[in-house]
């Protein structure tokens, strides 16, 4: 059985006892040794042991919370994807399902909590209580929950019966209203679409001031960061807002996708989280239409899975697991975001009905069981009689995708215009494809007259022909639904700047085109002065998810020429990119306008924050002093981290003790970032060091304080020599349990440095002092670093000639 850091003190076998118990620390194992071989049968084992609440944010451990001044712990367990063994001995593997009965005592002022509704209430003799729950479903380890605390909670019933409550803080019940309403309308979204009910009585979503990720989709009792789960009417910014809706629909669709149906090992996590990536939006977009958050979802998680899967380090969505050090270090964007993007390729290929058929055929037909990907093939083919099998082959199995390139030749028909389609694999690096790899590449054509066709590439390169004249422009890859990438022709490129700037195309296939330009010239395929150029027709652009990506894009820039001479220019540049959008939007909210449009308030006036624009700057300060609590809180962020950034230490110490005294997470958070955008180097080394070894930040928020300042030129050098100076500490502190955190850690303090003499020395570091768990992050990084030294080198002069009339 598995086991780790528990002390047994006797066990037997229907009653007989081992003659010895071994424990191995390597395999975490424990093994009852007796004197003579068992027959084959059923046997009850009953083991008394006992192991440690930890700290370690994994396993059973503890957490800490204030109370009027007094600091006081809950117990909370976290067990994906291995770590149910450091709190019971089991078979701690998806495929090995039990049901579980649980018997809690805890003190009479906590509450016991768990993944079934309680079945009887004890009172013990010394006024602690006795919490008996129901059986579970037959499920894996890696789902038990069990929480003892003090909590605050509010509930609601959804239309189809299922008890729903969210567990809040003492005293901040309220906070957790948005959530619940999001919940009870998720669950029977999600039953009609799967066409199974949600199988449990209940479902409770808990609050915990300290936990690694983001949630945990414990059935029945899904744990969650407060920042991921409580929502302030005031002080709560949309952004937040959005997101929380996110991840409440991400982890209940888990109770489908993961806990009715599991994977069988951990090669085939994207089963989990690639589904419940991709059916949250689904759910999110039922429950807030107005949101649009499949456009956002092109540039959040499509936009991010391309950038990650362009670097030849990147990792296929179904990787080989040996080792459970190799289990987190796949929980990423590959498995998240290439695995729901890939689906919903799939999805648009075959038809949003056939396909949704077909998942609930494969949930009822695995259900309480586990599966593997084929599995999921031989549902979808069923249903559509397509190949699925063999068109997914590569997209799953193999790590990257292609470039497709579009060249037009002559046709003489009336009215259609043929095109050679060619697929390479695209690198970052802009490195020639040396595979042989083809992969099934589902072409959408749309037009300016409207015509709309399907093609599916099968083959190295291919001739399509397309109904349109040759006036009108031509969009590949129409609304950003195949995981590829377009390279067109100057004269089509020039076609579509038209179809931008008179607004013809969709929002999805303009924030797709200019996707495309920018990753196609950091790879060296175009000029970054024709991607400027392209973005100057999107001045009168309004549709948030387009500046979103425009703006993430726009930034990197920033970030990697913001050494250069002609530095200055590019701030002039983007300000007069996002001037225009920002005056419309302006500083106060407009009476029924869209709550996207405060979202993009805040996105546009922090750009022109990073372009110098001093009215933005002295906007900021005026605002701080009339007091921090008036501001909107979409604007709180672009305020207190533009004031930081542009002044001195009063302006600081004004953030610190809003992050110092703030009893809400988010805020604490959006203050603590706002510190990491100071330019003085002294404020950012305290401010690192007091974070890293103080009680002020967290343990959980210590990885994104380091990611904050990670993207701070100003930091980036001192932030690596931080590490290296304490790396003996960050290894021992952040390589049990969640390991994650400490990949997540290393990409923070290195992957935005941008020289060959940075990635050497990265490289080196971690040859020297190893870290087996971040090894595939730590290439990663490496990589990327040598494509920014690239990018920097190759784009220098191209960029500071496009630049000078700026």
């Amino acid at each position: 059985m598995h086991a780790i850091d528990l002390e047994f003190n006797s066990s037997s076998l229907d009653g007989v006892q081992p003659e010895s118990v071994a424990t191995d620390k390597d395999t975490q194992t424990v093994s009852f040794l007796f004197g003579s071989e068992l027959a084959v049968g059923k046997y009850v084992l009953t083991i008394d042991y006992k192991g440690p609440i930890n700290e370690q944010l994994c396993g059973f451990y503890r957490s800490s919370y204030v109370v009027n001044g007094e600091k006081r712990f809950l117990g909370v367990t976290q067990f994906e994807a291995t770590d149910a063994r450091r709190a019971l001995p089991c078979w701690d593997e998806p495929a090995v399902k039990a049901v579980f009965v649980l018997t809690m005592v805890a003190p009479a002022q906590r509450i016991a909590v768990s993944n079934m509704p309680v079945m009887e209430l004890r009172t013990r003799a010394d006024g602690r209580r006795e919490y008996l729950f129901a059986p579970s479903p037959i499920m894996s380890t890696y789902l038990l929950a069990f929480v003892v605390g003090e909590f605050d909670f509010v509930s609601a019933t959804t239309s189809s019966g299922t008890s729903v409550r969210v567990y809040t803080p003492l005293g901040k019940a309220d906070l957790g209203r948005f959530s619940l309403a999001v919940a009870v309308q998720a669950i029977p979204f999600y039953e009609k679409l799967f066409d199974i009910k949600y199988p449990l009585p209940k479902m409770d979503l808990l609050a915990i001031p300290d936990f690694a990720a983001g949630a945990m989709e414990n059935w029945g009792c899904v744990t969650y960061r407060e920042t991921a789960l409580l929502i302030d009417p005031v002080h709560t910014s949309t952004a937040v807002k959005q997101r929380v809706s996110r991840t409440v629909c991400h982890e209940i669709a888990h109770m489908w996708f993961g806990n009715l149906v599991t994977m069988q090992w951990w090669t085939h996590l994207w089963l989990n989280e690639g589904f419940a990536r991709y059916v949250e939006h689904l759910a999110v977009d039922h429950i807030f239409p107005a949101w649009g958050i499949w456009q956002q979802y092109v540039s959040t998680v499509y936009g991010r899975a391309l950038v990650l899967d362009a670097l030849k380090t990147s990792h296929p969505i179904e990787v080989p697991v040996k080792h459970p050090d190799e289990v987190n270090e796949i929980f990423d964007t590959i498995s998240y975001a290439k695995g729901s993007s890939v689906i919903r390729m799939l999805s648009d290929y075959l038809g949003r009905d056939v396909f949704t058929m077909a998942l609930s055929s494969y949930l009822a037909r695995h259900a309480y069981s586990n599966a593997e990907t084929p599995h999921l093939w031989a549902a979808l083919e069923e249903a559509s009689n397509q190949p699925v099998s063999q068109i997914m082959q590569n997209w799953t199995s193999l790590v990257g995708y292609p470039y497709v390139t579009v060249e037009e030749i002559n046709s003489s028909v009336a009215n259609s215009r043929q095109f050679k389609l060619t697929q390479r694999r695209f690198y970052s690096s802009g490195d020639s494809d040396a595979t042989d790899v083809i992969w099934y590449v589902p072409i959408r054509v749309v037009t300016r007259s409207g015509s709309r066709q399907v093609f599916l590439l099968k083959s190295r390169e291919d001739v399509v022909t397309v109904s349109a004249d040759g006036s009108e422009w031509i969009k590949f890859n129409a609304e950003q639904t195949g995981f590829y990438r377009v390279l067109y022709s100057t004269r089509m490129l020039d076609q579509l700047k038209d179809a931008v700037e008179k607004q013809e195309l969709s929002s999805t296939d303009r924030l797709g085109l200019q996707s495309d330009a920018y990753a196609l010239s950091c790879a060296g395929h175009l000029p970054m002065a024709q991607v400027l150029d392209l973005w100057t027709r999107y001045k009168h652009e309004t549709d948030l998810s387009v500046w979103l990506d425009i703006a993430t894009n726009v930034e990197e820039l920033h970030k990697l020429f913001a050494e250069e001479p002609f530095y200055p220019h590019l701030q002039r540049f983007t300000k007069s990119l996002f001037e225009k959008v920002a005056q419309g939007m302006g500083w106060e909210a407009k009476p029924q306008e869209p709550e996207n449009d405060a979202m993009l308030r805040s996105l546009v006036l922090s750009m022109m924050a990073r372009a110098g624009d001093e009215q933005t700057v002295t906007k900021c300060r005026n605002l701080l002093t009339a007091g921090w609590k008036q501001i909107p809180a979409d604007l709180r962020y672009l305020v207190f981290s533009t004031v930081v950034e542009n002044g001195g230490e009063i302006e600081f110490e004004t953030i610190q003790s809003i992050m110092l005294s703030t009893d809400l997470a988010e805020e604490k958070r959006r203050a603590m970032r706002a510190l990491t955008c100071s330019t003085d180097p002294i404020r950012l080394s305290d401010l690192l060091s007091s974070g890293m070894t103080g009680t002020d930040v967290r343990d959980q928020d210590k990885p994104l304080l380091l990611s904050a300042l990670g993207v701070n030129p100003k930091a980036t050098g001192l932030l690596w020599r931080y590490f290296k100076e304490h790396f003996g500490e960050f290894k021992e502190k952040f390589s049990k349990g969640q390991s994650f955190l400490l990949s997540g850690i290393v990409s923070a303090v290195t992957e935005h440095f941008k020289t060959e003499s940075d990635a050497d020395d990265v490289s080196s570091f971690f040859s020297a002092n190893p870290l087996p768990s971040a090894d595939r992050t730590i290439r990663q990084s490496v990589e990327q670093v040598r494509c920014h030294a690239k990018l920097v080198s190759s784009e220098r002069v191209g960029l500071s000639e496009y630049l000078q009339t700026y």
